[in-house]
């Protein structure tokens, strides 16, 4: 998915615009379920709304604001901390157990990337640039115009830009963004205009520069889950073939106790007393104790091992 109609707000129902304030997370107006989520997508959501980065996330139902809205979305899963790697599920139930809270780090950007449907964006791609929700005038821009921008947003620099006709009802918000040098801070520009949409800009922008775990660090930690996933699947599968060994072993040995138990009784009932009878009988009561011992052996080995394949399996699901 490409675009992200998201904002968090706080338990007034205000955008929060600064970071380190947690958050309701909302997307096309709902609340989002927290089932599968972790903290690449937490850094992606908190990236593309401007912010540096996430600090944390919850999920629960917390505050009294959530039951105004429906939930809308589940199952946001993104390999990397960019949205243009994300894919998530429609969801709609009025249930908020798991609704969804981040804190983002950082102060958010004025200035956003959108696509067609008005949908905020991370990529390479070309976008419209906005600055608080309206369109950037091409007066005066220049390429250092653009890196400003693009900086400002997280990303190492622009790779190109150009002026035209933007789509959407969206206001003139800034204009004459002259820069001398690729920082916002040597840019002067106005909040008025005297433009006109032709003159919009889209820009895009390179890749993004990551505030603690960069995107191959991140490739890095899900190649190696994928790998430890791949070892405790081994260990789960020969476990089970130890399982079934120590199954088959205790049937077995529960048959020759049975036959033991038969052969005493028939002892008792066809033959006559006798020291030879006897003798017998102490062999063979010798020897159900001992397959009474060794099937206890074999049934706490298998508990054991049955502890153990649940516990694989509760850390595979997680």
């Amino acid at each position: 998915s490409s675009g992200i109609n998201a904002e968090y707000g706080d338990s007034s129902g205000n955008y929060i615009t600064s970071g380190e304030q947690e958050g309701l997370l909302l997307h096309n107006g709902g609340t989002v379920r927290a089932i599968n989520f972790n903290n690449t997508a937490a850094q992606a959501i908190c990236r593309v709304m401007g912010f540096e980065g996430a600090v944390h996330w919850t999920s629960g139902p917390k505050w009294q604001i959530q039951s105004t809205f429906p939930t809308l979305t589940a199952d946001v899963k993104c390999p990397l901390q960019d949205w243009s790697s994300c894919e998530y599920s429609d969801w709609y139930t009025s249930n908020h157990i798991e609704d969804l809270f981040l804190t983002c780090k950082g102060s958010r950007s004025p200035f956003s990337l959108v696509d067609k449907r008005g949908y905020t964006v991370s990529g390479s791609q070309e976008f419209l640039l906005l600055y608080n929700g309206g369109t950037v005038c091409g007066d005066e821009f220049s390429n250092n115009s653009a890196d400003a921008a693009c900086r400002d947003m997280g990303y190492s620099a622009a790779s190109s830009w150009r002026a035209g006709m933007s789509w959407g009802a969206y206001r003139i918000a800034l204009d004459d963004m002259n820069c001398t040098e690729g920082h916002l801070n040597s840019c002067n520009y106005t909040t008025s205009h005297n433009c006109v949409h032709g003159r919009d800009i889209f820009i895009s922008c390179k890749s993004r520069q990551h505030s603690g775990i960069s995107d191959s660090d991140s490739c890095n930690e899900r190649d190696k889950m994928e790998r430890g996933e791949n070892v405790a699947i081994g260990i789960l599968i020969l476990v089970c073939t130890l399982l079934v060994f120590l199954l088959m072993r205790k049937d077995s040995q529960i048959a020759k106790l049975q036959e033991t138990n038969s052969q005493i009784s028939k002892l008792l009932v066809k033959d006559s007393q006798s020291d030879e009878r006897d003798g017998k009988i102490a062999k063979l009561l010798q020897k159900t104790v001992l397959l009474k011992n060794t099937v206890e052996e074999t049934e706490g080995k298998t508990d054991e091992i049955l502890k153990k394949v649940n516990i694989l399996i509760g850390r595979s699901l997680e």
